[in-house]
């Protein structure tokens, strides 16, 4: 893991490359957005494909822990907020979703979203907001929260953790690899609202 401090005096945290095949989107996104307000936590050492453990899910499942307790461990005194940037595949056109267990941060990304007018962009489809909850399926969802929910193997200590905000960021491309200009543009604007959203 090799964490690139781009200022001194920073609180937001863009994570890329935590699957290998994201890493060249990331560097992109990153390259757009400011160096003075961003410091970007770059993972060199990233995880492969899934396919690649061969039925060893365990493995795969140890793996991705152990790379978010480590991010965890080098940021958790550095940041307010961390933006955990991926990549995946949408064949109908770009679009994103948003995820945080932080209702008051989905609200505000919500209203900046729609201040920018990005869900109504002729080149990108809606953005979705889900917020992220560890209650099983059997459980009652709270219906305080206007947002859908969803799960995730991220441990709780990065999704919700009481050092920063975390935010995951997942920019769906048209096809595999490291994107276009206007999916790096669009990576980085989102990064910015969610930024935005936070202040």
């Amino acid at each position: 893991m090799n964490g690139l401090v781009n200022s001194a005096d920073i609180c937001t945290g863009l994570v890329i490359g935590i699957h290998k095949k994201e890493l060249d989107f990331g560097k992109q996104v990153a390259a757009i957005l400011p160096e003075t307000d961003i410091r970007t936590v770059q993972i060199d050492q990233g995880l492969p494909q899934q396919e690649s453990f061969n039925r060893r899910g365990y493995y795969y499942s140890t793996f991705h822990r152990e790379i978010y307790l480590q991010l965890h461990q080098q940021v958790k005194n550095k940041i307010d907020l961390m933006i955990d940037l991926h990549t995946g595949i949408n064949e109908s056109g770009r679009c994103a979703d948003i995820f945080c267990n932080d209702d008051y941060m989905l609200e505000m990304i919500e209203k900046t979203l729609n201040k920018s007018k990005i869900n109504f962009s002729e080149d990108s489809q809606a953005v979705r907001l889900f917020k992220i909850t560890d209650v099983s399926p059997k459980e009652p969802v709270s219906s305080s929260s206007s947002f859908p929910v969803c799960h995730t193997i991220i441990p709780g200590s990065v999704w919700e953790s009481a050092n920063y905000t975390y935010v995951g960021l997942e920019i769906y491309l048209q096809k595999a690899g490291k994107g276009k200009q206007a999916d790096w543009d669009y990576g980085a604007k989102l990064a910015k609202i969610i930024i935005n959203a936070k202040q």
